[in-house]
């Protein structure tokens, strides 16, 4: 487990952030200032302030993608966007004469569900 150091408030919170590492003073990255993932607004990037190469860094996002996502692990991506319209719009119908609240349902489901993307 990695430790990540809050260099606003001097306090120090663990961070699900390595498999490999040691709670050591040494091994303490400083916390950029800023909010994560608003690199162009006052923020930084997550991956460069860790300093992991960028395949590792993609790796671990889609293993926590996958573990969060438990209606996705069993569900090949057109299963689960087949799914979404059985049990949100009529089948049998055109687009145009489904619900447009459904239809922005679904859409919602599929674009938001981290296995799609």
């Amino acid at each position: 487990m990695l430790v990540v150091k809050d260099a606003s408030s001097g306090t120090r919170s663990k961070q699900l952030a390595s498999v490999v590492g040691s709670d050591d003073e040494d091994d303490l990255i400083p916390k950029p200032p800023g909010e994560v993932g608003r690199p162009n607004r006052g923020g930084y990037n997550l991956c460069d302030a860790l300093g992991w190469p960028k395949d590792e860094y993609k790796v671990v996002q889609v293993r926590q993608s996958l573990l969060s996502s438990n209606t996705c692990l069993n569900l090949t991506v057109q299963k689960f966007i087949n799914k979404a319209v059985e049990n949100h719009l009529v089948c049998d119908s055109p687009m145009k004469q489904q619900s447009l609240l459904s239809l922005k349902k679904v859409r919602d489901m599929v674009s938001y569900r981290p296995c799609i993307r």
